[in-house]
């Protein structure tokens, strides 16, 4: 953009400027800012008396009055603005992104949490070890989902003030560049202007100072605003993380009151199991001595669980080894069969089980 006229007639500082610009206008591709760029620099050569056309690099001289810099004072504020008010909203929903995002990692800690040790329980269970997690263990998982809450309801946070502080410092600076071009226009004009001219520059220049003071203090309010709108979203997602633990809880402890109930009538049901056992054991035990020492009872068959009239043979024939053969064989094991057959408890404890399991 700036061609040799330029350098040619321009003074120094006019010369840089004219360079930043053109450095502006390489580093974008939004159309309208670079046609906002090249206002600007057109309206520094009018004030030397000539246009670059349409790509700055023409001498064509001309007679531009003061008030044609208004235009792209405009223009630029224009863009500018427009810029601004893209990036706030991509930083609202950067915010709002954040917000989500927060609450499904909430989410999933929460389910891993509760599959976790409900997964655990049931491999204890599984692998034949009774009596649950203990407290210790189960405090350590609460522990841990609740500082894993707290990262994360801190990353949120974190994320939401930092985009926070880019939205605030970006409209800033997007006020003061407006602010700058318009002060930088003004001067511009001031040094074409005569004296009647200066005198109604002094009061732009006052009314420019009025405005910049009055775009800082609504700035300042807009900051104030999005510090209470933030204290009141924090408020809003402490709640409903206060809402989500006692819920946590409730579930928890109904999961922990129905593991124990099972726990209880597993317990029963194991004890009533080996009670049964024990009396089925006594009674074969008192039906064999009763055999052995030459007595017998049709209903002796039923308690054996073997054929009565081989039991009526063997018992007849005092053959208590067959008996015993035949019990092993139905998977039924005794204290006195080691005495009756000549093995050792092992070898016969192995026998029954084998029998027991089909083999």
């Amino acid at each position: 953009m700036a061609s040799i006229f330029d350098r040619q007639l321009m003074s120094r500082k006019d010369l840089e400027q004219l360079e930043e610009i053109e450095n502006a206008w390489r580093n974008t591709d939004d159309s309208a800012l670079r046609d906002m760029l090249h206002a600007r620099a057109e309206s520094i050569r009018q004030s030397y008396g000539y246009s670059g056309g349409a790509d700055g690099s023409e001498y064509n001289p001309q007679d531009m009055p003061l008030s044609v810099l208004s235009g792209s004072v405009k223009d630029y504020s224009d863009a500018v603005t427009a810029a601004e008010n893209n990036r706030q909203r991509q930083y609202q929903n950067g915010m709002a992104s954040a917000d989500a995002a927060g609450k499904e990692r909430l989410r999933q800690a929460y389910m891993n949490s509760i599959r976790d040790k409900l997964g655990l329980d049931q491999q204890m269970r599984a692998a034949g070890i009774t009596g649950g997690l203990s407290e210790s263990t189960r405090a350590a998982y609460d522990n841990s989902y609740g500082k894993l809450r707290e990262d994360i309801m801190s990353d949120v946070a974190d994320t939401k003030r930092e985009l926070f502080e880019l939205a605030a410092q970006s409209a800033y600076d997007s006020g003061k560049d407006i602010a700058e071009f318009e002060y930088g226009a003004a001067l511009e004009r001031a040094d074409r202007m005569t004296d009647a001219d200066n005198t109604r520059y002094a009061r732009e220049q006052d009314a420019l100072d009025r405005q910049f003071d009055n775009q800082q203090f609504e700035y300042q309010k807009q900051r104030d605003s999005a510090d209470d709108d933030y204290r009141e979203r924090e408020f809003a997602y402490r709640q409903e993380q206060d809402r989500l633990d006692r819920e946590y809880k409730q579930k928890k402890d109904a999961l922990e009151l129905e593991y124990k109930r099972q726990q209880t009538a597993a317990s029963l049901a194991r004890s009533a199991q080996s009670a049964a056992s024990s009396a089925s054991k006594e009674k074969m035990n008192n039906v064999l001595t009763l055999i052995k020492n030459g007595y017998y009872s049709p209903e002796f068959a039923d308690i054996l669980g073997l054929d009565p009239s081989q039991l009526k043979r063997a018992a007849d024939n005092g053959d208590m080894a067959d008996i015993a053969w035949k019990l092993l064989g139905k998977g039924v094991y005794d204290d006195s069969f080691p005495e009756i057959l000549g093995y050792s408890e092992d070898v016969l404890r192995e026998y029954a089980e084998n029998a027991k399991a089909g083999f």
